[in-house]
């Protein structure tokens, strides 16, 4: 298990200049006071460890790890817990650099950054929740056409919810989440992950390579 985590830190780690590069750009627009710098997590969490799925497929990794005794079960948990572990990274080393940009403008405004880290948090969860069954189940490419579909028709029917739905009927909801979102935005992490990481256990189990 060990091993198959540091594996995809390993293959990460071609992708240093790419992170290196999203770092230093957003790090330079969040100079004058622009909170772009919260992007970062986000494509680094997901666009970039994405990657080491086409790298696993290119290289035929899954027939060969799946030849070991609960490699199958192994190699699932293992992305999760990887990809888990770079978002919390990400997150912290976003942290890091926006304490720094307070540090030399203090136009910078930082003073929400613990719910906005949060909200990173479960929108990276809820976007790899999503993609990891597609990709597990039809492959790193179909996997990110049909990721990009299925956001289509997200957006369309969220548009089209928020023109014919009166929002103001679920402001007792709206009215719970803000209060309560430091308990609720960490459970439903947990269950976005939890979810997604049996539907692509289920999926790999039954895969053939």
């Amino acid at each position: 298990m060990l091993g198959l985590i540091k594996k995809d830190f390993l293959l990460m780690k071609e992708n240093w200049k790419t992170i290196a590069l999203l770092i230093l750009v957003f790090s330079v627009l969040s100079f004058d006071g622009k909170n772009t710098i919260y992007i970062i997590p986000v494509f680094i969490s997901v666009m970039v460890f994405m990657t080491t799925f086409s790298y696993d497929e290119y290289n035929h990794w899954d027939a060969y790890v799946c030849s070991f005794a609960h490699g199958r079960k192994q190699i699932v948990c293992a992305k999760y817990i990887a990809s888990f572990l770079f978002m919390i990274a990400s997150l912290l080393l976003t942290c890091l650099i926006a304490i720094l940009i307070r540090f030399y403008n203090p136009d910078f405004d930082i003073s929400s950054i613990h719910t906005i880290m949060l909200g990173l948090c479960f929108c990276i969860v809820l976007i790899e929740s999503i993609s990891y069954p597609f990709i597990f189940k039809f492959g790193a490419e179909k996997g990110r056409i049909l990721l990009f579909v299925f956001t289509i028709l997200f957006v369309v029917v969220a548009n089209l919810f928020s023109h014919y739905v009166d929002v103001s009927l679920f402001q007792n909801w709206f009215s719970l989440i803000k209060h309560y979102y430091f308990v609720l935005g960490p459970v439903g992490i947990l269950i976005l992950l939890f979810g997604s990481y049996q539907v692509s256990k289920r999926i790999y189990l039954k895969k053939e390579f």
